[in-house]
């Protein structure tokens, strides 16, 4: 049945145990290695960051839909540059001011729709440097839009 063999009631004696002294290991320990330094706190340019261009906090989609967008809201925004044209020439400006008015108006809203869409979509709004200076190029923009539209106004053909 079982082909252990078993020892029934055999007198051992107990072997007194011994105490080995340790060996010291034949090579010297490596030191510890320091710990990773932590990494660095995430801040707005490094927040969604999924397969970045160079530095940038985008991916290839999103610069796609940035660039789709912004061609969209150019072709639009054709349609009242147009109209501003048509008005001011109409209250009896002249055409190459109110062409520069009208193209002023058109650069300004390509430029702060593309500044939007890159913030939004780049998560750049907390990046100083990015919010103020698009803020700062879209307000020269409406600036001189004002400045251009008005001055359009009292020319006269």
């Amino acid at each position: 049945m079982n082909d252990i063999p078993m020892i029934l009631a055999q007198k051992q004696t107990t072997p007194v145990p011994v105490q080995v002294a340790p060996k010291p290991p034949a090579t010297p320990l490596a030191p510890v290695a320091a710990p990773p330094p932590p990494p660095p706190p995430q801040t707005a340019a490094t927040v969604g960051t999924k397969g970045n261009i160079g530095e940038l906090p985008f991916n290839g989609f999103d610069l796609g839909v940035i660039a789709g967008i912004t061609i969209l809201v150019a072709l639009i925004a054709l349609i009242p540059k147009g109209l501003i044209t048509r008005h001011l020439v109409s209250h009896r400006a002249t055409p190459s001011a109110a062409r520069l008015a009208a193209w002023s108006a058109w650069f300004f809203v390509v430029v702060t729709a593309a500044f939007v869409l890159t913030g939004a979509l780049g998560h750049l709004w907390t990046v100083i440097v990015f919010t103020v200076a698009g803020g700062a190029l879209s307000l020269l923009l409406l600036v001189a839009t004002i400045v251009f539209f008005s001055r359009a106004q009292h020319t006269h053909r």
